[in-house]
């Protein structure tokens, strides 16, 4: 028989699991496994594109790039990889905490780099196809304004699901073209240089 204030093995269980650094990491209760399942399909769909393997899936290297400055210019490092990471382990507790990583991801690409340059470029595409996907991501009751309406699911229901499925497509068509166009330019780059 416990006593009053005594938790139960259970309680302790789970207040066990802990981050890195010791410190408890949130769980995902209830309906929000099912709507942090949306976030990681979402993530991993996202670190396939040709944009995201070649700038957004890994941290910044500020030393491999040569660029000293990135940490006093990034205040906020976020890449898609540690989102994938903190979603494996559950650190997300809610919809919001895992859109505002993914936001931080495009929003330091597209601060740091000038418009015009590649990264800014894939960033703002990646940026915009995003905020057409989450729109469509359900999320549980009391996650915040944007939540959507139950049943919602995956699907825009009001048919809008075959013209946001069409400008996602549009815009994977020009990441492909940067993409390539990327790569044209590192193989005239590095014939120059040899």
């Amino acid at each position: 028989k416990r006593k009053m204030g005594e938790s139960s093995g259970r309680s302790e269980a789970k207040r066990a699991r802990t981050g890195e650094g010791g410190e408890p990491r949130p769980v995902a209760k209830g309906g929000m496994k099912g709507v942090l399942s949306h976030c990681k399909k979402t993530t991993e769909r996202f670190m396939a594109s040709p944009a995201a393997l070649a700038y957004f899936n890994q941290p910044v290297d500020p030393v491999e790039l040569g660029i000293p400055n990135y940490f006093d210019i990034i205040t906020e490092p976020m890449d898609l990889g540690t989102v994938m990471e903190k979603l494996a382990t559950e650190q997300y507790d809610t919809f919001e905490a895992w859109a505002h990583d993914m936001r931080q991801v495009w929003k330091n690409a597209m601060y740091f780099n000038p418009a015009g340059n590649d990264v800014h470029e894939c960033a703002k595409t990646l940026q915009t196809m995003f905020e057409q996907q989450v729109k469509q991501i359900p999320r549980t009751p009391g996650s915040g304004s944007t939540s959507a309406p139950p049943g919602a699911g995956l699907v825009n229901p009001g048919g809008g699901a075959a013209g946001n499925e069409r400008k996602t497509m549009e815009l994977m068509r020009k990441m492909e073209v940067m993409q390539r166009d990327i790569e044209t330019m590192r193989t005239s780059t590095t014939g120059k240089a040899g």
